[in-house]
């Protein structure tokens, strides 16, 4: 399956925070977004691609849309062009068109997906995924790939001192 990561369609509603970047720029759980996301995307199987060479089994994914996996999973494996739909009918990814009104099915999901709209939004993503990075365990989320030396060192020290807290502590 491929996918290509699509700019914010409107880059304007997280100001200030993005007045001066770009979203996919923003730090979530101390990571760039689009870092993360093509990250994520890797891990579960997707083919990254430019959207210049996004074909009609592409999945188009807008950066401003944080979507759980299982739900793009659930429309990379749809043989129909079709759009993901949150409950309130924001449309967080699509297939089979450059446009997502030209794609005809639709494939409404109650998995924890929400377009980013506004700056809490980042705050509520970070929660997501360092809830997530915890219950993994700090030291098995990170992937060596996207950790630099110094964020290596201090999650390093981080699990020296659970150890230390907590014998229990592998």
């Amino acid at each position: 399956m491929q996918a290509t990561i699509l700019p914010p369609r409107n880059p304007a509603l997280c100001a200030p925070i993005t007045t001066n970047r770009d979203l996919g720029s923003c730090l979530i759980a101390n990571l760039p977004m689009r870092d993360l996301l093509e990250a994520d995307l890797s891990r579960a199987g997707f083919q990254l691609v430019d959207r210049k060479q996004a074909g009609p089994r592409t999945l188009r994914i807008p950066i401003d849309n944080w979507i759980e996996l299982g739900a793009l999973l659930l429309l990379g494996r749809n043989p129909q062009p079709a759009r993901l739909l949150d409950p309130l009918g924001n449309v967080l990814a699509w297939k089979g068109s450059s446009k997502p009104e030209d794609c005809a099915g639709k494939i409404v999901t109650d998995a924890d997906c929400f377009p980013v709209i506004y700056p809490w939004d980042l705050l509520r993503m970070n929660e997501e995924v360092l809830a997530e990075a915890f219950r993994l365990g700090v030291h098995e989320f990170i992937e060596k790939p996207i950790v630099t030396d110094d964020i290596e060192e201090a999650l390093t020290r981080v699990i020296k001192r659970r150890r230390l807290a907590d014998p229990a502590v592998k």
